[in-house]
């Protein structure tokens, strides 16, 4: 049986927002819940005050990630567990707004954005030594959110 089109489309959009939750956690939720019809979104998230928080908190996210750099590595464990949750809930929001079944994306979600954090820690260290790191922390911003938009189009 051979997977079509749709369901690769599908797998890479949960990878896609799973390297962006990796990068920068609050991303994808900001994304989906700003680009989703509310007719399409659960119940509970189709208000606009918890569209208007979830850009409000990335945006709190932006900030700190570019200028606080006294913040702990992305791989510290606690962080990383969270960024793998955020990955996760991401893709299994962005399916189920997709009339899609959340399972399979939410795990593929999880493993990338676990890789997007190790990654993103990674080359910020390197990244930091030759560049302001205010730099790298807004070039990460515009790329999380940048691969959270293109994972959201359908």
């Amino acid at each position: 049986m051979a997977i079509g089109k749709s369901a690769i489309g599908n797998l890479v959009r949960s990878a896609g927002i799973g390297v962006a939750s990796g990068y920068l956690s609050q991303s994808g939720t900001a994304i989906v819940l700003a680009v989703t019809p509310p007719q399409q979104l659960p119940a509970r998230l189709r208000s606009p005050w918890v569209r208007r928080l979830a850009l409000a908190s990335v945006a709190g996210e932006m900030v700190a990630n570019a200028h606080f750099s006294f913040l702990p590595s992305r791989k510290v464990p606690a962080l990383l567990a969270g960024r793998i949750a955020f990955g996760a809930a991401n893709a299994a929001l962005l399916a189920v707004s997709r009339d899609r079944q959340p399972w399979v994306p939410a795990a593929i979600g999880g493993v990338y954005a676990a890789l997007g954090a190790s990654f993103a820690s990674d080359s910020r260290a390197v990244l930091a030594r030759h560049v302001p790191d205010p730099l790298v922390g807004w070039a990460e911003n515009g790329l999380a959110v940048g691969l959270a938009a293109i994972a959201t189009r359908t």
